[in-house]
């Protein structure tokens, strides 16, 4: 009987779904460092930023919102100088990225620059990142 009641307990126990969070355990290694906005000519508010992988899986940025603008694009310029909307980006685990860079941006669009200090969101395929930026 004692030995029935344990392989009952322990068939209930294995078929139980598993409550682990991967995406927060991703979420929660990925580092923003730096992070401001500028003004820049001609194309009105750059955020600027480094990010940084120290999961031990890969992830992928996906898009960028503010409540302070309307819109991010995320602009990748290519080695002859063309520009092209960056859809996806991944980044291996242990590497950074540098959004301060000429080719890589993240252009403000609609930004209302009332503010000392804006709120962001790095979406990622799996979860997302919060980061705040100083507005020089």
């Amino acid at each position: 009987m004692l030995k029935h009641l344990f392989l009952t307990t322990l068939a209930i126990a294995v078929s139980l779904p598993v409550l682990a969070d991967v995406t927060r355990e991703t979420v929660s290694d990925v580092r923003i460092e730096d992070a401001s906005i500028i003004a820049v000519q001609d194309i009105g508010y750059r955020l600027m930023f480094k990010i940084a992988n120290d999961s031990p899986e890969p992830i992928t940025i996906t898009g960028l919102t503010s409540p302070a603008a309307n819109s991010v694009d995320l602009i990748y310029f290519s080695h002859h100088g063309g520009a092209a909307d960056l859809h996806d980006l991944t980044l291996l685990p242990d590497e950074e990225t540098d959004f301060s860079t000429s080719h890589l941006q993240a252009r403000l669009i609609g930004f209302e620059d009332n503010q000392t200090i804006v709120p962001f969101t790095i979406v990622l395929r799996k979860g997302s990142v919060e980061g705040e930026a100083h507005v020089h």
